[in-house]
């Protein structure tokens, strides 16, 4: 899990911060944040918001394990938090009709929506995001923001994200990619390991 102070926590809050930075319209900063899920991704970002001085409300299924469960969820509440982070596994592919239980009627331009899934490119989430005009963003930057921060061409990291693994198992894995050699390639691949993270 990202263990705040572990080396893998850090290089995963550097993409995020990257991340944010390519997604966040300085000029027009939320003030608050909703964090979808509790596990290992989800902490890393809540991590990344605390040290960006925006606040965050966490969501999960469970609620003992966050503020807001996804039955809690309101028009008002989409309103005051303009920052939405998927931390779960919801759409990643096969799985791609899939997506956090959230009221995206009350979404509007002036919202940001960041998935840290990247299989695919454009999930249900970042979908009906940017049918309600939001400004959205995958996690293949975060992917390639940690790589360029703490790697070279060609070598090979691990990071841990909220993937599931074959459909079959809700539980996430720390995933070992080689940066490509041109930025052009989108080739992550070979899973090291597993970690929980809840939805």
């Amino acid at each position: 899990e990202c263990l705040v102070g572990s080396e893998m926590c850090k290089e995963t809050a550097d993409g995020l911060r990257l991340a944010l930075a390519e997604l966040l319209d300085p000029a027009d900063l939320p003030e608050q944040a909703l964090v979808l899920g509790t596990g290992g991704a989800a902490q890393a970002v809540q991590y990344v918001l605390s040290g960006m001085g925006i606040s965050f409300d966490a969501v999960s299924r469970d609620p003992a394990r966050a503020r807001y469960t996804y039955d809690d969820l309101r028009d008002d509440t989409i309103a005051a938090h303009r920052l939405i982070v998927n931390a779960t596994p919801l759409g990643t592919w096969p799985a791609t009709d899939r997506a956090p239980r959230i009221p995206y009627a009350a979404l509007t331009p002036r919202h940001y929506l960041l998935d840290l899934v990247y299989n695919p490119p454009l999930t249900r989430f970042l979908a009906l995001g940017r049918e309600r005009g939001a400004r959205i963003l995958n996690g293949e930057r975060m992917l390639y923001g940690q790589a360029e921060v703490h790697g070279e061409s060609g070598t090979t990291h691990s990071i841990g994200l909220c993937q599931p693994f074959r459909n079959r198992l809700r539980r996430c894995p720390i995933i070992s990619y080689s940066i490509p050699r041109k930025r052009s390639s989108n080739r992550i691949s070979g899973i090291a390991g597993f970690f929980h993270d809840a939805l």
